[in-house]
């Protein structure tokens, strides 16, 4: 986990990961690393006249419909709902489809910015668990500290534009 206080660089420092950031200096990738970023810019990038499952059709056409259908169901969305279009979703239903789709995306290493942002708590605890049982590395920004303390085995803290490993929890 990246903390610290707002407007330190944290969200700069995750899109420069990315590779989304301009930057001085040079950020060399593991091998086989596929980078995948889940921002709040992602909620922009929904296409509202889409419904749910059209939305994942088209983000992994490969994909079947059972497992598009079962993922929508992981996010809570189940039944009628995945006919929905996004743009009758809440932000914190739209911030579940965007997530599904980061999901959806095979990356390895999950970059996210403030992830619950706009996330209830029976979503919070969704993102948890998909998040616990993920097979690859992540790092995340987050103010939610009921969030932090389940998932980060590490924690650095933003300061004067210093990053120093936290000594604690």
């Amino acid at each position: 986990a990246l903390i610290g206080a707002n407007g330190k660089g944290k969200s700069t420092l995750l899109r420069m990961i990315f590779g989304s950031e301009v930057y001085d200096g040079k950020i060399e990738d593991g091998y086989n690393v596929r980078k995948s970023f889940y921002g709040q810019h992602q909620l922009e990038s929904l296409g509202l006249d889409n419904t749910l499952i059209k939305e994942l059709q088209d983000f992994a056409p490969a994909e079947k419909e059972n497992t598009l259908r079962g993922l929508l169901g992981a996010f809570l969305f189940g039944g009628d709902d995945i006919m929905k279009k996004i743009k009758v979703l809440s932000g914190g239903e739209k911030a579940r489809i965007a997530l599904a789709k980061l999901i959806l995306s095979k990356a390895n290493f999950l970059i996210l910015d403030d992830p619950t942002n706009h996330l209830d708590m029976q979503s919070v605890n969704l993102l948890i668990r998909v998040l616990q049982d993920f097979e690859g590395t992540f790092i995340f920004v987050s103010h939610d500290r009921f969030f932090v303390s389940q998932l980060a085995n590490k924690i650095w803290w933003i300061e004067n534009h210093v990053i120093k490993e936290y000594p604690g929890t």
